[in-house]
């Protein structure tokens, strides 16, 4: 499992939802008990960085908890169980962990009489519990030398390894018991075979068969069938005679049909068919829609023979596969829609040069004559308004760090006002409602209007006939008291900005779901499930949370929390052209590969009064450095060609020489390969395209920084 990071994005770029992902489907292919507990005890020792881990099963006849795998201080070489410990329920921290069912994180435990001292004492502990179908089966714990050294981000991480652990336990458990029965029916229709001979000579050893049968029918975790040659139900498990709303008694002598719509009727009947013409057994994907939903099977069949091999009938052995389908449809969409944010981030960078070319040439042109005529000016805007379509581009695929600005909430809402409008169609009515003298606040502005245009439509396709979408703006100075519903906050100032619409609302199983990626309520291909998770996302990076308000028939509200600004909020400049600040004959390299870029930049910062110097790639731009004297600034692409990139680069240059000051610039500031930015703390970038006041502002305070 790759390294998990403190500070993730979310959604499908959050780092540790694809880190997670990967640990997932590596606990598919592990096929033992053992194998998989020693797994993740390494996993969680070899990639969070704790002490120790040890995993503990529930012994249920001894009601105590056998030690079964124990990674760090305990068992450094994580080969075999060096202090292997059983403890009872209820009896210290893992004790009381797998009696309650409640993870525990105590971040010291100097004094607290359920610790339990081991070969390495700890300071600090968290314990999460095994959970297969709501019976506590083991526990994860963990523990460090440190006190106080783990988080509420540690717990949960190690909750969600633990549900997927669990959730393997229950898959090895199962495969084991279907493979047990499915090989108990085929030991039992060749035994069956044989009693037709021998019927007068051993009834009570027929008599006991048939129990066993009984019991397999009664009792097995599939859907079990045997049918003669005409299609006529011989034998039915009980699980399928309930589902069909009968006794298994009452499913005898009756078909397929008699159940069935036509259309999977016909499905069965032709596989039955098949297998009774051909005498091989055959495993086919049903997919079933009727009575008002649709699930997946995996049905298996194989032909029943008599003594002398003549084929009298077919089993079918039915398996419920649809959980198994959601989540490989999940997974395909998650890559679909990686794909899809790699295309439009490498089209959005490419043409963020494109602009920055023509913003340039643009302002270069009204420079030469002095003034800012209609054309330039036209020209100007259109360049403006497709670097707003790239930031957005860039924001879905998410491909540019946040850049938290004090921000006027009802000022930025008022903005999107005609957007919303447009977005939403006519037949919603969008009632804005700002707040009395509101705070500012501190948060990305464009990912802000990404995200309420977000909500936006989520209402609006909650209202497929039309309605109204209330958009609020408020103050809120949340207490202890009101952290019951944000608990992932801290007590203090906040501005919330809500999304409320008048349709259907949302039941309670959907709002436990609400924010996982990929859950929606929405039709098949209709929404992607990432709308809410990105806006927690969003909400969470900048130190806010998000609560959503809603029952069935009474609409829904959607509500961001986001820090108050300790000062006002910055207002807009006026509209005025300040003189840009000028160099004093200062040395700057210039390294993009873009030429006609290069070029501009070449063009404005000889304007501006530096000497400037010019390079297409990393090799170009170090030897340069070296052959002269001094360089005083690198403005550096953040994406160069030949492997080395901008950041590289400037690792290089200050490992070799001081002094020289480092300005980025980027119009896509992820590299490949990279889930987030990787900008050094406190680095300065230019986000491309740039006006020539930008250039020259960033260049002269990088220099006078």
């Amino acid at each position: 499992m790759d390294a998990l990071p403190e500070n993730p994005v979310s959604g499908r770029d959050d780092p540790m939802f694809r880190t997670l992902s990967d640990f997932a489907l590596k606990l598919l292919e592990i096929p033992t008990e053992k194998e998989l507990v020693w797994y993740v005890a390494r996993e969680v020792v070899g990639r969070m960085g704790f002490d120790d881990c040890v995993i503990y099963l529930i012994d249920t006849e001894k009601k105590r908890l056998r030690q079964v795998a124990a990674i760090g201080a305990k068992n450094p070489d994580g080969h075999q169980i060096v202090n292997a410990l059983e403890i009872p329920l209820g009896e210290g921290i893992t004790g009381q962990v797998a009696q309650s069912g409640e993870p525990l994180m105590i971040g010291d435990l100097r004094g607290d009489d359920r610790y339990i001292p081991d070969l390495e004492p700890a300071l600090s502990e968290i314990c999460v519990p095994l959970v297969i179908d709501g019976d506590v089966v083991g526990v994860i714990d963990c523990e460090d030398p440190r006190a106080n050294h783990f988080s509420d981000r540690h717990l949960e991480i190690l909750n969600t390894i633990a549900a997927m652990t669990s959730a393997k336990l229950k898959l090895i458990d199962e495969a084991y018991r279907v493979a047990a029965r499915t090989e108990e029916l085929y030991s039992l229709n060749s035994q069956l075979r044989e009693e037709v001979e021998e019927r007068q000579k051993a009834e009570a050893a027929v008599r006991q068969r048939d129990a066993w049968l009984r019991a397999i029918l009664e009792n097995a975790p599939i859907e079990i069938v045997l049918k003669d040659k005409q299609g006529r139900i011989m034998v039915a498990s009980r699980n399928i005679a309930e589902t069909l709303g009968i006794t298994p008694e009452e499913s005898v002598g009756r078909t397929t049909a008699d159940f069935f719509p036509d259309e999977v009727a016909r499905i069965y009947m032709a596989a039955d068919r098949r297998v009774v013409e051909s005498g091989e057994p055959i495993q086919q994907e049903v997919t079933e829609t009727w009575g008002g939903a649709t699930r997946h099977y995996l049905n298996a069949k194989f032909p029943l023979r008599a003594e002398g091999g003549e084929i009298i009938g077919v089993c079918s052995l039915t398996n419920d596969i649809t959980e198994l389908k959601q989540a490989q449809e999940n997974l395909h969409q998650a890559q679909k829609m990686e794909a899809v944010g790699q295309l439009t981030g490498g089209i959005a960078h490419d043409f963020n040069n494109l602009l920055a070319v023509i913003m340039g040439n643009a302002e270069l042109l009204a420079d030469r004559t002095g003034t800012i005529d209609a054309e330039v000016a036209a020209v100007l805007r259109a360049a403006g308004r497709g670097a707003e379509l790239t930031q957005r581009l860039l924001a879905f695929s998410r491909r540019q760090p946040l850049d938290p600005r004090r921000v006027d909430l009802d000022q930025l809402v008022a903005g999107m006002h005609q957007l919303l409008h447009r977005t939403l169609g006519e037949s919603i009515e969008i009632e804005v409602v700002p707040g009395p003298t509101p705070w500012s606040i501190v948060a990305d502005p464009g990912q802000l209007e990404n995200a309420l245009l977000n909500l936006a439509i989520n209402a609006r396709d909650a209202m497929p006939g039309g309605g109204r979408v209330v958009v609020r703006t408020a103050n809120a100075r949340l207490t202890k008291g009101d952290l019951a519903r944000h608990m992932e906050i801290a007590p203090g100032d906040y501005v919330s900005l809500s999304v409320g619409d008048t349709g259907d609302g949302m039941t309670p199983e959907a709002l436990e779901h609400a924010f996982e990626p990929f859950f929606t309520t929405k039709d098949a291909g209709k929404g992607s499930g990432l709308g809410l998770s990105m806006v927690y996302g969003f909400a969470r990076q900048s130190g806010g949370d998000v609560a959503i308000e809603s029952r069935p028939g009474e609409g829904c509200t959607v509500t961001i929390y986001l820090p108050r600004a300790e000062e006002a909020a910055e207002q807009a400049a006026p509209d005025q052209r300040p003189s840009a600040p000028r160099g004093h004959g200062e040395t700057i390299l210039v390294i993009e590969d873009d030429s006609d870029l290069r070029e501009l930049a070449q063009a404005m910062l000889g304007r501006l009064g530096y000497r400037v110097l010019a390079a297409g790639n990393a090799v170009a731009a170090l030897e340069m450095h070296e052959s002269e004297a001094t360089v005083d600034l690198m403005l550096v692409d953040i994406q160069l060609p030949g492997g080395v990139s901008g950041l590289d680069l400037a690792e290089q240059v200050k490992a070799r020489r001081t002094g020289t000051r480092i300005l980025f610039m980027s119009g896509n500031a992820r590299l490949p390969g990279h889930a987030t930015p990787a900008l050094p703390k406190g680095a300065n970038l230019l986000p491309k395209p740039f006006y020539r006041m930008d250039l020259a502002q960033r260049v002269r305070a990088a220099l006078d920084s």
